[in-house]
């Protein structure tokens, strides 16, 4: 039996649809190509967004967010290593046996501070086996666009949720931690990612968080010019 048609067939039979009715209304050959190349770019542009999750408000920053729909929720949960501040959600999936280590992702929204980024380093800085520091990183929005975050990367002995003799308790694995950060006039997102590091060799769950990134779209206008900015907290 023959298999499903590959990925490159299915975008091109999608944008033959779309622009079906151009043909239909004479025109041509040229002009039919043309808008159909254009229509399968927009088509790859959006597909690594189909993995996405509903959106998400942010608190109050004006800004909502798409996490990964693979992940389950938990509204309850902080991360182990430290707490968050003004956690929105978290964002949780099993991992395989015999361990069920947790894989978990925490979305936070805070007022505006410009010592934000630097309260997060030193946070997890004592995880970390060299110094850890921010890096700026681009990500892809479904528009084409791209849109800046700043992302930190610690690799290490980390404590995870597990399930040991049928009881949930906490074991130190070798993991990933990943925290995205973007700041704004109306407030700072952040993610925090946090996997082990043998599943996340096998299913690459990180490489959805530049995707979720991507996502991250303004439905409130930021302070007009002559308006200051939220205080930062003392």
């Amino acid at each position: 039996m023959a298999g499903w048609p590959n990925r490159r067939i299915t975008r091109r039979l999608a944008a033959l649809l779309t622009a079906l009715p151009w043909v239909v209304a004479g025109c041509g050959v040229g002009d039919y190509e043309a808008l159909m190349d254009k229509r399968e770019k927009e088509l790859m542009k959006g597909a690594p967004f189909v993995a996405l999750a509903g959106a998400t408000k942010c608190g109050d920053t004006g800004f909502r967010i798409r996490m990964p729909s693979n992940f389950g929720t938990n509204d309850r949960e902080h991360p182990l290593l430290f707490k968050l501040p003004n956690l929105v959600v978290a964002f949780q999936k099993e991992g395989p046996v015999p361990d069920k280590a947790m894989c978990s992702c925490y979305l936070a929204a805070t007022p505006p501070d410009p010592r934000g980024a630097a309260k997060l380093l030193a946070a997890i800085k004592p995880y970390a086996k060299a110094a850890p520091a921010w890096e700026p990183e681009q990500v892809a929005t479904p528009e084409g666009g791209t849109l800046e975050w700043q992302k930190l990367r610690v690799e290490g002995d980390l404590p995870f949720d597990c399930e040991r003799l049928g009881d949930r308790t906490k074991v130190n694995l070798p993991g990933i931690v990943e925290i995205w950060f973007y700041g704004s006039p109306t407030g700072n997102v952040i993610m925090l990612w946090q996997i082990p590091a043998e599943i996340e060799e096998k299913e690459g769950l990180l490489k959805m968080a530049p995707v979720a990134a991507g996502s991250l779209e303004q439905i409130a206008a930021p302070p007009a010019a002559d308006q200051p900015a939220a205080a930062a907290p003392p």
